[in-house]
């Protein structure tokens, strides 16, 4: 047993007198505890005399010492009460069965012992996709990806879980490809200025538009990597992706303006929106200025896609490439 040592200041021989009483029965502890089993009851007696003593002693002490301790035990008592609001939330979400809730139950405890995030905050993650409408079964499984996306993030385990599965639900996904999703993002912020929580604020703009052009996770991500390192913020970036491509596939007068002075007939193909990649191209061929693309664009989106045009068709598929293969 490890050497137990108390250092407090106090005023007065009383408060020493009873520190010392302390010190020596939780000495007394150690040794009985060391010596052998059948010494339990020496021990528990030591216990509950070094009990007395502390508490004699606390009356002794200013508020000062006695106010952090209190607040310890506070601390690890909400710590306790948050992990089981965890699991009932958890209980009622998934519905999963005695056995299932078990492993659920053990697996946020060892979580909350082999990794620096809680075991509430594990526990959070597998109720967060619990939520976006993964089995029980789905979500202990895909603990370790939402694992690794907060570690390399910084986001609690709780948040991970949300932006992955939010993410899958945008892009039309599914759940086993929540390890790439996982990748991807990680990936996109690892090689550019983008933060996580930049992703986290512009999907909610662009995820589900860009998914409904064909525009796909890495596509997105690139491009909303090329606007961050050009100065443009996570929110203006995703409405400018949103609203730029809403622009293209319905196109108002202004942008027939541009396109006609461009000398571009369409950006369609059997009826549909061509790709990101081809209208970036087809921009950049031919020149456009920062002043058309606020015409064809608004003012909004306009700074963003001209910043996508200007870094042009080779370094965006290039970058969508590097994240194809996370």
């Amino acid at each position: 047993m490890r050497d137990l040592t108390i250092r407090i200041t106090a005023d007065g021989s009383q408060a020493k007198r009873e520190l010392s009483g302390v010190e020596q029965s939780i000495t007394r502890v150690g040794s009985a505890a060391e010596s052998s089993e059948e010494k339990v009851v020496d021990v528990t007696a030591s216990l509950d005399k070094a009990g007395a003593q502390a508490t004699k002693l606390g009356g002794i002490l200013s508020i000062g010492v006695t106010a952090p301790l209190v607040a310890f035990g506070g601390a690890a008592l909400m710590a306790g009460n948050q992990f089981e609001k965890t699991m009932n939330a958890i209980q009622g979400v998934l519905t999963p069965t005695a056995k299932e809730m078990d492993a659920v139950r053990q697996m946020a405890i060892k979580m909350g012992a082999d990794t620096v995030f809680s075991a509430s905050d594990a526990g959070t993650a597998i109720l967060e996709l619990g939520k976006a409408g993964l089995t029980t079964a789905q979500s202990l499984a895909s603990v370790d990806e939402v694992l690794q996306l907060a570690a390399a993030s910084g986001l609690t385990m709780g948040r991970a879980a949300e932006l992955s599965a939010r993410t899958m639900a945008a892009f039309g996904l599914g759940v086993s490809d929540l390890a790439h999703i996982n990748d991807v993002l990680a990936k996109a912020v690892n090689t550019s200025t983008l933060e996580i929580e930049d992703l986290e604020t512009a999907f909610k703009y662009v995820g589900p538009i860009a998914q409904g052009f064909g525009v796909s996770i890495e596509q997105t991500s690139a491009a909303l990597a090329i606007m961050r390192d050009s100065g443009i913020a996570a929110e203006t970036s995703g409405r400018a992706l949103r609203e730029g491509l809403s622009r293209l596939a319905n196109p108002v007068k202004a942008v027939e303006q541009v396109m006609y002075d461009l000398g571009i007939a369409s950006f369609e193909t059997d009826g549909k929106l061509m790709g990101l990649s081809e209208i970036v191209g087809i921009l950049q061929s031919k020149n456009i200025t920062a002043a058309q693309a606020l015409k064809m664009f608004g003012d909004a989106a306009g700074p963003g896609m001209f910043a996508l045009i200007q870094a042009g068709q080779p370094a965006f598929d290039s970058l969508t490439e590097n994240l194809q293969n996370s």
